[in-house]
């Protein structure tokens, strides 16, 4: 990819240029899953200044399964506008993720973030970054997160936002230097199983 974590600019830095970008691929009745991508290992050879390494913009009903990503300055997979439900995102690992720009959506270090609500987000690991998982969008409460690990982090888990009902079960945080759960604007959060 070559999008940096610099301003956009249309010609000297365009958006969208990123390793693995699934984009607009919204819901077909043919096919169950949209997008795949399982297996793989998206690692940053411009480290510090990529953006991205896995994204999906406003997409549908993909699976991100047992995929290895990092060394980024922003986030190792990421929902670019919050717009994208229904995927399932399993088994990934996630490590060397670093902040750019503190609060600054996409450039905060997550290891798995901009991700709605309204995902499957089950079994991920996410080591040595600044931030664990950030969520936002309130759109799409229909979700699940579970069994998910974060090791050697400033922030485990962040919601942005949140006005449903969402439970996070069995969140394991381990290492952290700063807050286990750093919550901006959210309410209706439930944690059950929380290890620390």
């Amino acid at each position: 990819g070559r999008t940096t974590i610099a301003d956009l600019d249309p010609v000297l830095n365009p958006p969208g240029r990123y390793p693995k970008h699934y984009h607009h691929l919204d819901d077909d009745s043919r096919y169950p899953v949209r997008f795949r991508l399982e297996g793989c290992s998206v690692w940053n050879d411009g480290w510090p200044q990529q953006k991205w390494n896995i994204t999906h913009h406003d997409s549908r009903n993909g699976l991100i399964r047992n995929n290895f990503c990092g060394a980024i300055r922003g986030a190792g997979i990421w929902g670019e506008d919050g717009g994208s439900y229904g995927h399932t995102i399993d088994g990934n690992l996630a490590i060397l993720c670093w902040i750019a720009v503190d609060r600054d959506p996409g450039r905060t270090g997550p290891g798995i973030g901009g991700i709605a609500f309204g995902n499957k987000v089950v079994n991920n690991l996410v080591c040595n970054s600044y931030r664990g998982y950030e969520f936002w969008s309130p759109r799409y409460a229909n979700g699940e997160f579970s069994g998910n690990r974060a090791s050697r982090v400033f922030n485990g888990f962040t919601p942005w936002e949140t006005s449903a009902d969402y439970i996070v079960k069995d969140l394991g945080v381990y290492s952290c230097n700063g807050a286990v759960h750093l919550g901006y604007p959210s309410k209706d959060l439930i944690f059950d199983g929380l290890v620390a």
